[in-house]
């Protein structure tokens, strides 16, 4: 990603429930903060975004050629927490994309 669009993400601001990244378009919770996953977390309001972060690895793995390793939903949880402190700024699906790749079985 080059600095322009980079810089251009991070001051976008959301203004529907899509947004636009690498030629296609991601839906509902996704478009949020990692900011607001921590605060949501907080507060325990976060259930519908996990939902959609479950939703997320779930089609991975059935549509991917790499097979994800098998951790529980908590632990989910608790990965994208310490991700989203450390990037309060990004959008809540990088994160989770992030953990994809963390998840992905390397093969020798």
């Amino acid at each position: 990603m080059n600095k322009l669009k980079l810089f251009l993400l991070a001051v976008s601001i959301t203004v529907s429930a899509a947004s636009y990244a690498d030629g296609y378009t991601i839906y509902g919770a996704g478009t949020s903060s990692c900011g607001e996953w921590v605060s949501d977390r907080a507060t325990g309001s976060w259930h519908s975004k996990g939902q959609w972060m479950l939703g997320v690895i779930s089609a991975v793995g059935y549509y991917s050629v790499s097979n994800l390793k098998k951790i529980d939903s908590q632990a989910f949880a608790v990965w994208m927490d310490n991700y989203c402190k450390e990037n309060p700024l990004s959008e809540f699906s990088e994160g989770v994309y992030s953990l994809v790749e963390e998840l992905a079985v390397k093969k020798p």
